[in-house]
């Protein structure tokens, strides 16, 4: 069977060895590193006569490119998001789309998430440049306290659950957002479920720790944006998307909310031109959408998705589906062996 892998890290090509290994031909496309996203017509050269794929988050694979391929029987990808990929389509075709939510990237964001906001709150970016300046400290250089803080979580999921447990014992107010969410799970993380209008208003800090959907698509507008605090900060290590970029450039140079910390874009890379490139530095971090990311954290990726691949190729569910409703249709191909060209 053929596995194609579409954007691999490659200085961890080693990780992907248990499927030649397993008797499987590998077929290696352009590496992370170059950031060329493959068009429509070249995914499914690259994908069409494919049992399995390794996604990318370059590129979407559309319901096109799914139908392109009639042995296509899983995907894939090496994060958290499956939003590069038509989720319905995969489901109506019988394959399985499967995410890598390793414990080492859960970590890393967490981290991450929690590094923004003391950057900004300890005004990192406005006190080091002083001192390589020549100059020293002086008290309308200070920074803050995180503790006795407000911190909103939007989302619950795996990252926003690490953010939270390790904010815990921080003595900060944990306020949290997320639909699917019960109360009881929330207050088991010490944190008090709330709706989006109040966590807005009453946190020192938002952080959005969502997977891209339709609901979340630019659910921070400029109407979210004016609830919060003008000393509020906003961190974002999840993905561009739910933040609406134009709305947040006129909140920080309006003066809505203090700063933000950005790791990532509705445009990736973020291009040379985008507004959010000439705010103040001081007040705005922005990050290439890596903070969060390490070399552990990639490898624990890479291998639950190599996991994943093998096991699919093996006839088997892997642990990591998202979309379980195509597993009926996913074992009758199974049965007959392929799916018909549309």
């Amino acid at each position: 069977m053929k596995a194609v892998i579409v954007g691999p890290f490659a200085e961890f090509m080693d990780v992907y060895r248990p499927i030649e290994a397993a008797g499987h031909s590998l077929v290696i496309g352009r590496p992370h590193e170059d950031h060329r996203p493959y068009s429509e017509a070249e995914l499914i050269q690259l994908c069409g006569d494919a049992d399995a794929a390794q996604g990318s988050f370059r590129e979407h694979m559309t319901r096109k490119v799914l139908e392109a391929a009639p042995r296509l029987r899983l995907v894939v990808f090496p994060f958290i998001g499956v939003d590069r990929i038509d989720l319905r389509a995969a489901t109506d075709l019988g394959i399985l789309v499967c995410n890598s939510p390793s414990w080492e990237n859960v970590v890393g964001m967490a981290e991450a998430t929690i590094l923004l906001m003391q950057a900004l709150v300890k005004r990192l970016k406005h006190n080091e440049p002083l001192l390589r300046g020549g100059a020293w400290g002086r008290p309308e250089d200070r920074g803050d306290l995180l503790a006795g803080k407000t911190v909103g979580i939007i989302g619950l999921g795996r990252i926003g659950r690490a953010t939270a447990e390790r904010l815990a014992p921080w003595g900060v107010r944990l306020l949290g957002y997320d639909p699917y969410v019960s109360k009881d799970r929330a207050a088991e993380l010490k944190v008090s479920l709330v709706d989006l209008e109040r966590l807005l208003r009453e946190s020192d800090f938002v952080a959005v720790q969502v997977v891209l959907t339709p609901e979340t698509r630019h659910m921070i507008g400029a109407e979210q944006l004016r609830l919060m605090k003008p000393t509020a900060f906003l961190v974002n290590t999840s993905r561009g998307e739910p933040i609406d970029e134009e709305a947040l450039v006129k909140a920080l140079e309006g003066g809505w909310i203090a700063g933000a910390g950005l790791d990532v874009f509705e445009r990736e890379p973020l291009p040379a031109d985008s507004p959010l490139r000439r705010l103040d530095p001081e007040r705005v971090i922005l990050t290439p959408h890596n903070i969060g990311h390490s070399n552990a954290a990639v490898r624990g990726n890479l291998r639950m998705t190599v996991e994943s691949l093998l096991a699919g190729l093996e006839g088997k569910i892997p642990e990591t589906v998202v979309n379980r409703d195509a597993i009926p249709r996913w074992t009758e191909r199974l049965v007959a062996g392929s799916r018909p060209r549309h």
